[in-house]
């Protein structure tokens, strides 16, 4: 790249005096302008975190504000990202934040204009090398300074990019990007902890829903009631709510207070149960409106959806749809018996599905701050989404003893990723397993990818039909499903399936081959077993090379009714409707155990049905050869 670092011509002030409108409200009504000391963004943001879509340049020291401000313009307005849309408001403000801020604190420092700083090559590579132990910082560098380079005209400025830089910021970049450790995929029996207690939870709370949402009615009505200027007090009987709901309260502060503690803590089990249920983001599940869920009971295939916005990777907001579970039903009706009474005394939020277009849809999670004081009303009249910490060991209503790490949980990890210092790290053996919001959206994706991942456990019981339609809808490219869900390419979870699949089928053959202690049937699974029965096989030293072969797609291996099959085509024996037609495939790996529990289930399957059906007939011929092939193949164990 040049090294040219002439300045063409920088005119902040002539940007200031012409004063651009830079957002509006639902009613075209400016909120801001170029030339405002606070730039509000939030109408074009779907997070629930407001301050992240407020621009303070009041933090700029003045002495050098109008130049910040006017760089911050032209990215705004010339900036794209990914797909070639438009900056996201998160996107923006982590520009703002880490580049910006610290290029105005590196020029008070050394008395040099912002502009001088990215027009010198001796300057810049001073400011870079200041920051560099930064990845934000090198990364809204990198994609600030392109755009700067790139569009010279619009930037009023060249800028000093020399190919060493931009290399040196790269390399750096990369550096940083080794040592990431990959989202950590929750250990099966905790996975399922998770979701039992959350659950019990929920129903604990519909237990005395109608009591809970009296005491909010009762409390939003003395709070703003005109007659009851004064505030005097007014008793509530929280205690009626039972031993786990008041003992919570009584435990965090007693009365209001307490109460709304509780509220915020439930509302966060539900955005949990969200996420399990559909990998959405955290940012996507706050985002949500109260009329989010869409159920279709009618088709022969049930479906449930949740329909919502993403900005992520696309810059402005996008209607997109999840799959989840028809179960989420409730948690949906939960989140409406605590917000609905609120939403109720917002007069520019509207509950209704038909929103009319004075007024705002009321968000899924609505803040409970409206409880505790009336001027909260004042201060967010739009209806403010509520802060749920993003940490759910913060949330006090999960028994945490349960979630302790467990020497078979800490295999798990360790066979998924054994290269990584599980001991040495908050996920060791003792300690509480530290939950985070988007380790559910991969582990949905991961154990929705391969069937023989999910039955580990009662973590069938749990996700089972929900990853059949996860996998029903997203598998195979999931073009029509893009489509469908509209998906915008990297980014919703659909096409995180389809990326983590291979990874998900390597999985499964290391617990269903490598790491299975059962002895491997079939014309693949004696290959197999004899892999295994080697002296000098490491699995550690193979893995790379192994998982390699999984996504490159010369292997494969997913779970059937009977072990396994290695097939890298589809399968052509399906068609004939029979799982007996494993037995003499090539590519099959057979379990005495998953032969075992077939017999179990078509027996069962038999007992309902006539001897004189066809569906009888059938199956009973293929119930007969599977017990033929168990009694073989015992005699020969023996």
């Amino acid at each position: 790249m040049s090294t040219n670092s002439s300045l063409i011509t920088f005119n902040a002030e002539q940007q200031l005096k012409e004063n651009p409108v830079i957002s509006k409200d639902i009613n075209g009504s400016v909120i801001s302008r170029l030339g405002d000391n606070i730039i509000d963004l939030s109408p074009y943001s779907t997070s629930a975190s407001k301050y992240s879509s407020k621009f303070n340049f009041q933090k700029i020291s003045p002495k050098y504000r109008e130049q910040i401000k006017t760089l911050w313009y032209i990215l705004f307005k010339y900036g794209k990202g990914k797909n070639n849309n438009n900056l996201s408001v998160s996107t923006l403000y982590k520009v703002f934040n880490e580049f910006l801020c610290k290029l105005s604190l590196f020029s008070v420092k050394n008395d040099i204009e912002p502009i001088k700083v990215l027009s010198h090559e001796k300057s810049m590579f001073a400011f870079i090398r200041k920051n560099a132990n930064s990845r934000p910082f090198l990364k809204t560098a990198q994609s600030s300074l392109s755009l700067f380079y790139s569009r010279p005209e619009k930037a009023g400025f060249i800028v000093s990019l020399p190919e060493v830089l931009s290399q040196y910021i790269a390399s750096k970049i990369k550096l940083f990007d080794a040592h990431l450790e990959q989202t950590t995929l929750i250990p099966p029996r905790l996975y399922t902890g998770m979701i039992s207690q959350s659950w019990s939870l929920i129903y604990e709370h519909q237990r005395h829903q109608l009591k809970i949402t009296s005491l909010i009615i009762k409390i939003l009505d003395s709070r703003m009631s005109i007659s009851n200027p004064h505030n005097q007090k007014v008793s509530y009987d929280f205690e009626s709510l039972g031993p786990v709901i008041y003992g919570y309260i009584k435990k965090q502060t007693n009365g209001i207070r307490g109460f709304i503690k509780y509220l915020t803590a439930i509302m966060g089990v539900c955005k949990n149960l969200i996420q399990i249920y559909s990998g959405m983001r955290s940012n996507e599940v706050l985002s949500l409106d109260s009329h989010c869920l869409s159920l279709d009971m009618k088709n022969i295939r049930p479906k449930a959806r949740i329909i919502g916005n993403t900005t992520k990777y696309i810059g402005n907001k996008k209607i997109a749809q999840w799959i989840t579970s028809s179960e989420i039903e409730h948690v949906v009706s939960l989140l409406h018996s605590i917000t609905k009474p609120i939403a109720d005394k917002l007069p520019n939020i509207s509950f209704s599905h038909n929103v009319p277009k004075n007024k705002k849809p009321c968000p899924l999670f609505l803040s409970v701050q409206y409880l505790k004081q009336p001027q909260y009303l004042d201060k967010k009249p739009l209806g403010a989404v509520g802060t749920l910490n993003t940490s759910l060991t913060m949330n006090g209503l999960y028994d945490y003893s349960e979630f302790i790490i467990s020497e078979n949980d800490s295999d798990f990890m360790r066979k998924v990723e054994p290269h990584r210092d599980w001991q040495n790290s908050s996920f060791a053996t003792g300690l509480p397993f530290p939950f985070k919001g988007h380790q559910f959206r991969r582990s949905l994706a991961v154990y929705s990818a391969q069937s023989g991942l999910v039955s580990i456990g009662s973590l069938q019981n749990q996700l089972k039909h929900l990853c059949q339609e996860v996998s029903f809808y997203y598998r195979n490219g999931a073009e029509n499903a893009k489509g469908l869900f509209n998906m915008p390419s990297q980014n919703h979870i659909g096409d995180l399936y389809n990326k983590l699949k291979p990874e998900s089928d390597f999985l499964s053959y290391l617990f269903e081959v490598i790491y299975s202690e059962e002895k491997l049937l079939g014309n693949q699974g004696r290959a197999y077993q004899n892999l295994r029965n080697k002296s000098n096989y490491n699995i550690l030293s193979d893995r790379k090379h192994t998982l390699k072969q999984f996504k490159n797609g010369s292997l494969a291996y997913q779970t059937t009714s009977l072990g396994g099959c290695s097939s890298v085509e589809p399968c052509n024996k399906r068609l004939t409707r029979t799982i007996t037609a494993c037995i003499s495939c090539e590519h099959a790996t057979i379990k005495l155990s998953r032969v075992h529990r077939a017999i179990e289930t078509l027996s069962i399957y038999l007992d309902d049905h006539p001897t004189t059906s066809v569906e009888y007939r059938s199956e009973k011929s293929e119930l007969e050869a599977l017990i033929s092939f168990r009694e073989n193949k015992r005699n020969s164990l023996e």
